[in-house]
This record gives C-alpha cells, structure tokens and sequence, in this order.
C-alpha cells in the first residue's frame, strides 16, 4: 500500500464539515489540504464539472481561481466552485 496520501476523517467532535459556494476570499474555516513548494497553503475546494464534482485545491496568494486535474491536465475554474469548510 502507497504511504503517499492521506485521507481526510471527521472524528467525533472534531467540528462538522461541509461544503460553501466560494466568496470573496477564503474563508477562516476553510480546511487546508496542503502547501505549495513555498510554504502557501492549499484549501481543499471542489468545482462542478461535466455534471461531476471534481476535488481541487485553491491556493491562499491566488483566492479566485480554483485548480484541479481532470483527464491529465491542469484546470481551474474561477466562479463555480465550493469550500470545504470546518463549523
């Protein structure tokens, strides 16, 4: 089994999480999914696609483009996309 991934869980009490249409920034529960090469961190987000939601990431010095991967290349999408957010 790959060691190269981790998967998201929502243990007992840790808050729940939902999805939220984008806004004018990131939101301050926005969950983190990772960090670029410099230290910027990644939200987790996800764009509708072809009638799919497809996982991506926006990243905190670029708050109005959301960035995923479909079919081996490199998209974003700029209005129709959502947050993963902790309440």
């Amino acid at each position: 089994m790959s060691s190269g991934f981790e998967i998201l869980t929502n243990p007992a009490g840790g808050g729940n999480l939902k999805w939220i249409p984008r806004g004018a920034g990131i939101y301050a529960n926005a969950v983190p999914g990772g960090r670029t090469a410099d230290a910027k961190i990644l939200y987790i987000a996800r764009c509708l696609y072809n009638g799919i939601y497809i996982p991506g990431y926006v990243a905190a010095n670029n708050p109005g483009v959301m960035k995923y991967t479909y079919a081996g290349v490199e998209l974003q999408c700029s209005s129709n996309y959502e947050f993963l957010v902790c309440e």
